[in-house]
């Protein structure tokens, strides 16, 4: 009874971090689908602990300028003056990312490895009794 109670907790578990991915996908799917695609310069790079975070700046359709710091963090990679792709929402433009796979999938990836991870392995010890 004790190992199906934990097999039930690892599935019902799965929902929480599979929850999180499918709204991390719709929201990259949504600024894929809608958002514009221009050109920007990083023009900073802010350190948070061994993390860097580059602050990008483009110009939208109207012409006004913006600089946005990304959320997605590395332990090296860009330097001031590097060129990138951004992809920003029109209607939002401070909503805008570096267009890479990491800025706009690699949080999806995880989230959704970890909920179908949860998941299987609740099946595995249930269908193990």
């Amino acid at each position: 009874m004790l190992t199906a109670a934990i097999g039930l907790f690892f599935m019902v578990s799965s929902l929480a971090p599979a929850g999180v991915g499918v709204y991390l996908y719709l929201r990259s799917a949504r600024l894929r689908r809608d958002g514009v695609q221009t050109h920007g310069i990083v023009v900073d790079i802010r350190r948070d602990g061994k993390y860097s975070h580059p602050v990008f700046e483009f110009t939208d359709r109207a012409g006004k300028k913006h600089q946005v710091p990304s959320s997605i963090g590395s332990t090296g990679g860009y330097v001031k003056g590097d060129s990138v792709r951004v992809l920003y929402n029109p209607e939002n433009p401070a909503e805008a990312r570096i267009d890479t796979f990491v800025s706009m999938w690699l949080a999806v990836c995880v989230c959704l490895a970890a909920g179908v991870g949860d998941f299987v392995t609740g099946l595995i010890i249930i269908l193990c009794l």
